[in-house]
């Protein structure tokens, strides 16, 4: 009988139904969106964040001292160390290797052109590895895609690029011949392009890394490797973990084991430095700590974003169903003559709302796939992952935003005093 008055009083009063539907549609369709969207941003704002340069720093293990200027290595202290880049296809083996998403090595020296000595660096442009999941494409390129070349990359033997500022000093353009000398050795070149970061880069010369190792005399070596790498934003466990020198001692063996298979930026330079027992993996702390930060603010401004949504929506539902207490007061009353008790009005009242709520919360839903391809489209340049938990989750929401836009009109409805309201 309860269902049937509901049934009846949905059809009967369709156009209030509709306005509530279409005040939960707006709501649950912004926050169905937010939902589909935040549950892979992760993922998406880490490839976002990788345009913006390498995450993780992998050098040799060494007890020398070494010399920098302008943020470049140009000597040791000590006997220098070196990486073989015949084991660099070890960063594709590790347990978070699919979240590896380029590396490049680097070998730096010095060479003389045009009678100036500038810094000369070796490295991968454009690098194909086999891995076991087939070839992977990788090099600076694709770590440090804001580079900005004039002309063209180098794809082939006897190509350099060279950084604006030291291309301006020696009236040097693309497409120019070049002779590097270093060492006793000498190589001639053409310049394919001009790079420009506003960095140090500015003032060096970048050649192939095998060229530069013949060149330098160091065949197979590199001195470091910049590895980018999509990571989780910390939590207390990953904040436990970077205070203790070895987390598998620190931990329990059930938080190692989650921190160890969570890709914690701590926990994949663990991972490295086990792959290359003879050097050592640190992350980029203004890299990394700006990606987390910048994570936690956009997941708390989806959270705002979604939660005066859901007060709007509620208030739509306010508004509704008051007028429709308000039109059904002698309704209320004859039921109240007849025998019916608070707790029966009360029934209907939010039997109504919940249909109402399942009804918009669907809608919602299917609006809110829609709105979420919209943003992952325009923001991310990418479609947001269809999520089918995100269904059920829309509904409660959009059964709870009913239910409690409902509670004050359905207080009053339980207030009516049915002699007052059959007297009109």
């Amino acid at each position: 009988m309860l269902l049937h008055l509901v049934k009846d009083s949905l059809i009967r009063r369709r156009r209030r139904v509709a306005l509530a539907v279409l005040s939960l549609l707006v709501g649950t369709a912004l926050i169905s969106a937010l939902l589909t969207v935040s549950l892979d941003i992760e993922d998406k704002m880490g490839k976002e964040m990788r345009s913006f340069g390498a995450n993780i720093l992998l050098s040799p293990r060494s007890e020398s001292v070494p010399v920098e200027i302008a943020g470049m290595p140009v000597g040791e202290i000590g006997e220098k160390s070196f990486l073989s880049d015949a084991e660099l296809a070890r960063l594709k083996t590790i347990f978070w290797k699919n979240n590896i998403t380029g590396f490049a090595p680097y070998l730096y020296g010095s060479a003389t052109l045009k009678g100036e000595r500038a810094v000369l660096v070796g490295t991968w442009f454009e690098h194909e590895l086999a891995t076991e999941k087939g070839p992977f494409i990788t090099g600076v390129r694709k770590i440090a895609p804001w580079w900005q070349v004039e002309g063209e990359w180098p794809d082939g033997k006897g190509q350099l690029l060279i950084g604006r500022e030291l291309a301006s000093r020696l009236e040097v353009s693309a497409g120019a011949a070049l002779k590097l000398e270093s060492g006793g050795s000498s190589r001639d070149f053409r310049v394919a392009g001009i790079v420009s970061t506003g960095s140090f880069e500015d003032n060096q010369i970048f050649v192939d890394l095998p060229e530069a190792q013949e060149l330098l005399g160091l065949p197979g070596k590199v001195e470091k490797v910049q590895v980018s790498a999509l990571t989780k934003p910390p939590d207390e466990l990953a904040r436990r973990a970077r205070l203790m020198e070895d987390p598998k001692e620190g931990l329990s063996p059930a938080d190692y084991e989650k921190w160890y298979c969570s890709p914690y930026i701590e926990a994949i330079t663990y991972q490295i430095q086990e792959a290359f027992p003879d050097g050592q993996a640190k992350p980029v702390r203004q890299v990394a700590e700006a990606e987390g930060a910048f994570l936690g603010k956009l997941k708390l401004l989806f959270a705002l974003i979604a939660g005066m949504a859901a007060v709007t929506s509620a208030m739509g539902v306010t508004a509704t169903m008051s007028a429709t207490v308000m039109e059904r007061r002698g309704e209320i009353g004859l039921m109240k003559a007849l025998g019916a008790e608070n707790i029966h009005i009360a029934g209907q009242f939010l039997l109504e709302a919940a249909a109402i709520g399942i009804i918009g919360g669907a809608a919602g839903y299917g609006a809110g796939i829609g709105l979420a391809a919209l943003i992952g489209r325009l923001v991310f340049d990418s479609s947001a992952a269809f999520s089918l938990p995100v269904l059920p989750l829309t509904i409660v929401i959009s059964m709870a935003i009913a239910l409690l836009g409902s509670a004050l009109p359905v207080r009053r409805a339980s207030r009516i005093q049915p002699i007052q309201a059959l007297k009109g």
